[in-house]
């Protein structure tokens, strides 16, 4: 049996949720010490249809680079989870900064999606 991966102790997360990744919107995350942004997943509550959506983060306004997805409707259901890409640039945060989670809403079919980010902290 593999192991599974252990986080570092100096890894926190932040979940949101947004009403519904096939509406575009933002949700928001305040996060209370410096740090940096280094994973982000995306679960959503039932499938979608029609096109995928896409996902990108924004920490006060600035975008993250290499933060971003896609829900895919190709084999979504209720439990999906999709895997933000990896910050390469724009992920530090200070105490109070906001980071912003996106969804373009080109899919169809209301799904409430939960957000989580994780962050380094120093």
């Amino acid at each position: 049996m593999a192991l599974p991966t252990v986080k570092k102790f100096h890894h926190q997360s932040y979940t949101v949720t947004m009403a519904d990744i096939s509406t575009a919107s933002s949700v928001f995350v305040t996060i209370p010490f410096r740090g940096r942004l280094v994973a982000g997943y995306v679960t959503i509550q039932n499938a979608i249809t029609g096109s995928d959506s896409a996902l990108t983060g924004k920490i006060n306004g600035t975008a993250v680079t290499g933060f971003t997805g896609t829900a895919a409707v190709s084999g979504s259901a209720a439990g999906t989870v999709f895997t933000m890409g990896t910050p390469t640039a724009a992920y530090d945060v200070n105490a109070g900064d906001a980071i912003e989670l996106i969804t373009d809403g080109a899919s169809s079919t209301t799904a409430i999606a939960t957000w989580t980010v994780v962050i380094h902290h120093y």
